[in-house]
């Protein structure tokens, strides 16, 4: 795509956000499971977003601002309300420390 310059500036502050939510939730996952390449944390990121945000709005991955507001709603567990990224970071952990036991 090409990058008009008067919007140039809103655009990458919400690709930096994006960026930098995106490698915070990395790192958890990577944490988690450190055998796990960045690709596929990666595809595990988005298979998560398509999850809850269902196949009619998988297209919303490619926008930075909205991906950002679901990464930080996300990541701010609300009350009673489970975060889908922390509970499957819970299970890759829980199955890394199994597969080490074995």
């Amino acid at each position: 795509d090409i990058l008009d310059w008067k919007t140039s500036r809103t655009f990458f502050y919400w690709r930096l956000r994006r960026l930098l939510l995106e490698d915070l939730v990395k790192k958890k996952i990577h944490n988690a499971n450190p055998e796990l390449t960045d690709g596929q944390i990666q595809a595990m990121l988005r298979r998560w977003f398509v999850e809850v945000e269902g196949t009619v709005k998988a297209y919303v991955w490619d926008n930075n601002k909205d991906l950002v507001e679901w990464l930080e709603k996300q990541l701010t567990e609300e009350d009673g309300v489970r975060s889908v990224i922390e509970e499957n970071i819970k299970y890759i952990s829980r199955d890394y420390v199994l597969k080490q036991i074995r």
